[in-house]
């Protein structure tokens, strides 16, 4: 379980990077000014980074960070309202259902090892 464990937390680090680099597509366009754009890829950036930090600042806290990633999971969903874009599917089973399994199994650990 441990193993399993440690992979999904490097999982959530690349899902965190791979937001940080998709943020960098709000450069493409020309028509915006400098400021919008740096103001867009900080919002951009937002979700990889609280990711990020969270998988690393509570990497050993498996209670703390089960919940973090719940809440994550279910923050994203509904922000990026997955729910409403059919093309979706691919985005909920590549980022949503391995943060929610995630999750999932650092609960599940952290109950039995506290037993």
């Amino acid at each position: 379980m441990t193993k399993i464990i440690h992979i999904l937390k490097y999982y959530m680090i690349f899902i965190a990077m791979f937001f940080i680099i998709a943020a960098f597509d709000v450069f493409g366009s020309t028509e915006v000014n400098t400021i919008n754009q740096i103001l867009g890829f900080l919002l951009s950036v937002l979700p990889g980074v609280l990711l990020g930090v969270a998988v690393i600042v509570f990497w050993q806290k498996h209670q703390i960070l089960s919940y973090l990633i719940a809440a994550l999971a279910t923050l994203f969903f509904i922000v990026f309202q997955m729910y409403h874009v059919v093309d979706s599917i691919t985005i909920i089973l590549i980022i949503w259902v391995p943060m929610m399994i995630f999750s999932i199994l650092l609960f599940i650990n952290f109950k039995k090892n506290k037993n």
